[in-house]
């Protein structure tokens, strides 16, 4: 109760003989999203009780917030597990005979996601399934060659047309500077055409110098929507 009435007393700005300042502090955006994201703004405050208030914000949110992310994530996890049988088939039926693995993504990765992609106010089930894009997710490991992209996006437009995947939102080839990507111009258009003809548009295609990787990691990430309404990546 006393750290409540500590903050009421600070909200009522009580202390009106002090002209508020205007400084920069990298920790505000604690009070417009959530207790992590600390881009900074440019606000008129009182510096003196600054580290006070947004300490007593903190403490006072962290567990309820805390609790919210913790079920939402599992909400979001849910729907997944009795389907993930169709999902490694999914896989099974994209990726072939190339070594790959599959997953569900994990409780203890999907809060971190959903806390720095939402704000509190936004914290709901569609929203986190929103931005959980790879709540399934598959990896094959391939042998870099166009040989072994083409295969691979015919089996993912195949995918397409029977309808195991209901969309696809983006595509992002991965390359480095002297790095060759795994998907070709060629590979691009086909899944945009197919995509077009069985859905709607890709959402979103980061190819050439916007998919540079600092170290020159290669490798094509795709994203879509399984015929369950599920949120996917695939990685090659």
């Amino acid at each position: 109760m006393e750290k409540i009435n500590r903050l009421s007393s600070f909200l009522r700005l009580e202390n009106k003989q002090e002209t508020p300042q205007k400084l920069y502090c990298p920790k505000i955006k604690i009070l417009q999203k959530d207790t992590v994201s600390f881009k900074g703004s440019s606000v008129a405050t009182m510096p003196h009780e600054l580290n006070n208030i947004l300490g007593l914000l903190k403490e006072l949110q962290s567990g309820n917030i805390a609790k919210t992310l913790e079920n939402l994530a599992n909400k979001v996890i849910k729907p997944a597990i009795p389907v993930n049988g169709n999902f490694k088939n999914l896989c099974a039926n994209v990726f072939g005979d190339i070594p790959y693995t599959t997953r569900i993504k994990k409780l203890e990765s999907i809060m971190p996601k959903i806390k720095a992609r939402l704000s509190v106010k936004e914290l709901t089930l569609e929203n986190a399934m929103k931005k959980v894009t790879d709540l399934q997710g598959g990896m094959g490991i391939t042998d870099g060659t166009h040989e072994a992209s083409n295969v691979y996006v015919k089996r993912l437009i195949q995918a397409l047309k029977d309808g195991d995947i209901r969309t696809i939102t983006s595509v992002r080839n991965y390359q480095g500077p002297q790095t060759p990507p795994y998907l070709t111009p060629k590979n691009i258009m086909q899944i945009q055409e197919a995509q077009k003809k069985y859905g709607v548009p890709v959402e979103k295609i980061k190819d050439g110098e916007s998919a540079y990787t600092k170290n020159g990691y290669p490798g094509a990430h795709i994203t879509g929507i399984t015929r369950e309404g599920l949120p996917f990546e695939f990685q090659i």
